[in-house]
């Protein structure tokens, strides 16, 4: 559950939907969770600029 804290800052993510068979079988894959991964790290970077 996503709880709201206001001195923490946070960001709630969702990749895929495990309901969806090709979505599924993307989020077990490790390359695909490194994509995931370097485009939400490139997403927060971008923000701070």
């Amino acid at each position: 559950m996503y709880r709201r804290i206001k001195s923490v800052p946070g960001v709630l993510v969702e990749v895929g939907f495990i309901t969806n068979s090709n979505e599924r079988y993307l989020l077990r894959q490790n390359t695909y969770q490194n994509k995931v991964c370097d485009s939400i790290i490139q997403g927060v970077l971008n923000y701070y600029k």
